[in-house]
């Protein structure tokens, strides 16, 4: 339409990653899983367990980005996690699952005990563990969009796991 009306300059888009997102992530390989089932058992995830060596892989937000179809390529940039990728459905890169999910791994370290807020966003088929205890689960449409639902966590002093499992986008953020 812009080219119809003469604009022949590129379109530009400059997203910058929302405030307090969690950007890091260690992906698990994809797990067989359909919405309005039980989600998979969590995975053992102790302190010293080497993720890549156990065939987990690091989300690469710029490559996702670049991938990608247009109209979703700021939900990556603005810190959203897609842990499937972009391949579930070869002809829709970046669409949902409707047979498989997959859990991603982050780590927040703490400077003392205390309780924290996560800001959550997502598709259905999104839940949230927080040090092993299952803190937060999508179970309708909200929108795909950082700070969706909020929930009080508590982090104790030095490192702890979040870990999410999707079958789609999510975004973690901690206030």
């Amino acid at each position: 339409m812009l080219d119809a009306l003469g604009c022949s300059a590129p379109l530009i888009e400059k997203v910058s990653v929302e405030p307090g997102m969690l950007t890091e992530w260690s992906i698990a390989p994809a797990t067989p899983w359909k919405a309005g089932t039980p989600y998979p058992p969590v995975p053992e995830l102790p302190a010293e367990t080497d993720l890549l060596k156990a065939g987990w892989r690091k989300f690469d937000r710029e490559s996702e980005a670049a991938q990608t179809s247009w109209w979703q390529e700021c939900w990556i940039q603005r810190g959203g996690v897609m842990p499937l990728g972009q391949v579930v459905v070869p002809t829709h890169p970046g669409m949902a699952s409707t047979t498989t999910g997959a859990f991603a791994l982050t780590i927040v370290n703490a400077a003392s005990e205390k309780k924290a807020t996560l800001q959550l966003g997502g598709s259905p088929g999104f839940a949230v563990w927080v040090n092993g205890n299952l803190v937060w689960q999508g179970k309708e449409l909200r929108g795909y969009h950082p700070d969706a639902d909020r929930v009080e966590v508590p982090f104790h002093a030095g490192a702890n796991q979040i870990l999410i499992f999707s079958n789609w986008i999510v975004y973690v953020a901690v206030d």
